[in-house]
This record gives structure tokens, C-alpha cells and sequence, in this order.
């Protein structure tokens, strides 16, 4: 059974890797393979906390029992203006039609 949560410090590091996983699963061949073998999901993870801990942005995880398989972030929008409550962004999650870990 999947369920969807706020994310928790201790699942950084865990949506990290499945950021990485699904990034390159999905654009190998379209990048350059040099950015995905430089994703590091301790930096990832490190990034997210100081965002979310500074407010800039929300993180919700897709949970199989205690194992992380997407997730969610959410935040203003990086250029321009935005509307108050508009989705700027989202990243692999567990919705059909998105990008999830290639080993879910």
C-alpha cells in the first residue's frame, strides 16, 4: 500500500536517491551524462533541508510501508512572478504518468 506524507528529516536522504534514480532512468542520453554521475543525494538531501528549514519549499514523500518510492516538492517559483498558491514545481512521484525510480 502507497501512502503520501509530509516528508521528515530522516526521508531526505532516501527521496534524494530516488531523485537520482529517477533522473537518470529517464534522461540519460538527454543531459549530459556528466550532471547525472554528479547527482549526489547527500547534497540533494542537504539542499532540501536548508530550503524547507528556511520556508522556501514543502517536500512530501510517496511511502511503501518504510521504504521511500517518490516524492513531491513544492516552492515559488525560481524566475518571475507567481500567483499566491500556484504549484511551481513538482519532481518524481507515485502520480500515474510520473516519473518514479525505475526499480518501483
Amino acid at each position: 500500500m502507497l501512502s503520501v506524507r509530509a516528508a521528515r528529516a530522516a526521508d531526505l536522504y532516501d527521496a534524494a536517491v530516488v531523485r537520482v534514480a529517477s533522473w537518470r532512468g529517464a534522461f540519460t542520453g538527454l543531459v549530459p551524462q556528466e550532471f547525472l554521475d554528479g547527482m549526489d543525494p547527500a547534497k540533494i538531501a542537504a539542499g532540501w533541508q536548508d530550503s524547507i528549514t528556511a520556508g522556501r519549499s514543502r517536500l512530501y514523500v510517496v511511502a511503501a510501508g518504510d521504504r521511500i518510492v517518490g516524492y513531491a516538492g513544492v516552492g515559488p517559483a525560481r524566475e518571475g512572478p507567481s500567483e499566491a498558491g500556484e504549484l511551481t514545481r513538482c519532481s518524481s512521484t507515485r502520480i500515474p504518468g510520473a516519473p518514479t525510480q525505475p526499480a518501483c
